[in-house]
């Protein structure tokens, strides 16, 4: 069977990339399950997808193996698209994701342009050494205050298009079938798939 080795040490992103990746073609593991590490990337690209084809450019080629990678953000209009690709190292990279949230709450202010949207870019290496890219994203609005418990990130401030409340009050199965990631990992599952059927 095809394993789909998610390059990430982001427990989160692991948990919500391997439920909407796993099929009965394919499973996934986390990279530090296949290779006993999770090698550390400069995220020095200057675009979510320049990123996430860094975290799989030079991971060993293996039979069977295809490395999939995210990298993701939240893009503020107010703030002039912040903090974009620097989301997890907004504020110094020394905050938690509720601090940061407080933050990016702080430097909003009271504006009310609170449009904002998650954009995710995925990135998949294949056995031969190709790699695909696809990209996804989800709209919505800032709120004035964290709520919610169940997602990661930014999602305690972030509100939906079409909904009333944030990400993080979304159950994990909800997020998972309208989120920027579901939208990216649509596209690179029917990759793998066709992949994985070519190969049976």
């Amino acid at each position: 069977m095809i394993k789909v080795a998610v390059a990430s040490g982001n427990a989160g992103k692991i948990r919500e990339i391997m439920a909407l990746v796993s099929s009965d073609l394919c499973t996934a593991c986390s990279i530090k399950e296949l290779l006993g590490e999770c090698p550390d990337v400069v995220e020095d690209g200057h675009t979510f997808i320049e990123n996430a084809i860094k975290k799989v450019a030079d991971l060993p080629t293996l039979p069977n193996v295809i490395y999939l990678s995210d990298d993701s953000g939240l893009s503020v209009d107010a703030l002039d698209g912040r903090p974009g690709i620097y989301s997890a190292r907004y504020g110094g990279g020394k905050l938690t994701s509720a601090e940061q949230c407080e933050l990016l709450l702080k430097e909003l202010g009271d504006t009310t342009n609170r449009h904002a949207h998650y954009t995710c870019a995925i990135a998949i290496k294949f056995p031969s050494g190709q790699v695909e890219v696809t990209e996804g994203h989800w709209h919505g609005q800032i709120g004035y205050a964290l709520k919610g418990t169940k997602g990661f990130g930014y999602d305690p401030i972030f509100i939906p298009s079409g909904l009333e409340m944030t990400a993080a009050e979304l159950d994990p199965e909800e997020k998972n079938k309208i989120s920027h990631r579901h939208h990216a990992l649509a596209d690179a599952k029917e990759m793998i798939l066709r992949f994985c059927t070519q190969s049976v």
